[in-house]
């Protein structure tokens, strides 16, 4: 697990980063697809904080793989509405902006990646008409858009006035249209706040299918945990990280037990060991003071290299006895 320059995020604040993360998280484990629609492929990392990258939005990252292909979601998470059915905050409009501008060390490219805000509790009508605006904009790239929006009988006055929040400020310089900007604009209403929740019920669903024994419940939490340790150090977590941290805890589907071979090694072990004569008839015992217990600190694995003969395997026995 790699981490960047830590950053103060922490508090109660961010509890609602960390279950967006922890949601995330079940479809990074179960290896199912987050976003059936776009088709990005499988998730396999999750990146927190990271500005430091050229990340605007940067509150969570996600990377998916298909065919070879990394492709990214850079979201802003805010655990209120925050958008409404005329209008789009500037501070988010000017970020997206200032993402589509970069001319220099950009991890963003707009015929790939995505960029997103995740909210919760957003009125119907907000997202209704961010919806309809998002459809248009993917059928009428470029400039189209512009000309179309505000003629008779095209749209509604609450998604002209929608589209109009998402105009370029006027101290960027780009050449995308307000429609390339709100083809790649992604928004999510998670409401994770709620029992009956059809993401929640999705994110649970994704722990039973990896869980071969313990509650799906628990998953969460610890999924929660990760997520709130890893954020607030602006670091990252990708699926084999995940799976790692997860099979301390969890007995996962699939997962690969070695207790039987471990027990069939050690009485091996025992049997091999008994063969070896550590006195000179019944009861002459030639005592080695040699400690190497410093070496398997370091190493699991050592060589004795000697001449046959000298006690190589009596001195090794008699080490095992006394360490135990």
């Amino acid at each position: 697990m790699e981490t960047s320059s830590p950053k103060s995020t922490g508090g109660s604040g961010f509890a609602f980063e960390d279950e967006v993360s922890a949601y995330f998280m079940s479809f990074m484990l179960a290896g199912t697809d987050a976003f059936p629609k776009l088709k990005l492929g499988r998730l396999v990392r999750v990146k927190f904080q990271r500005k430091v990258d050229g990340w605007d939005l940067d509150d969570l990252i996600l990377e998916f793989e298909k065919d070879g292909v990394n492709k990214f979601c850079a979201f802003s998470i805010k655990s209120k509405p925050y958008i409404s059915a005329r209008k789009i905050p500037k501070d988010l409009v000017f970020s997206l902006w200032k993402q589509f501008s970069k001319t220099t060390d950009n991890p963003f490219r707009p015929d790939r990646d995505y960029l997103g805000l995740i909210i919760s509790g957003a009125a119907s009508s907000a997202k209704n008409s961010l919806s309809t605006l998002r459809k248009l904009a993917v059928n009428h790239r470029g400039a189209n858009l512009n000309i179309h929006i505000n003629q008779p009988g095209f749209t509604g006055q609450g998604v002209r006035d929608l589209f109009s929040s998402f105009s370029k400020p006027t101290e960027i310089l780009c050449g995308a249209s307000e429609a390339d900007v709100i083809s790649r604009f992604l928004c999510y209403d998670l409401e994770l706040n709620q029992p009956e929740s059809p993401y929640l019920i999705n994110a649970f669903e994704n722990m039973r299918s990896v869980l071969n024994s313990g509650q799906p419940e628990d998953l969460w939490g610890h999924f929660q945990n990760i997520a709130k340790q890893t954020r607030t150090a602006a670091g990252e977590i990708s699926y084999s990280d995940l799976v790692k941290l997860s099979e301390e805890n969890f007995r996962l589907k699939g997962q690969k037990t070695f207790s039987s071979d471990l027990n069939k090694l050690q009485e091996f072990t025992k049997i091999e060991l008994e063969k070896i004569k550590c006195t000179i008839g019944p009861v002459l015992n030639i005592k080695r003071s040699l400690d190497f217990s410093s070496k398997f600190k370091t190493s699991q694995v050592n060589a004795f290299i000697g001449e046959p003969g000298i006690g190589k395997s009596n001195l090794i026995k008699q080490w095992m006895q006394n360490s135990g």
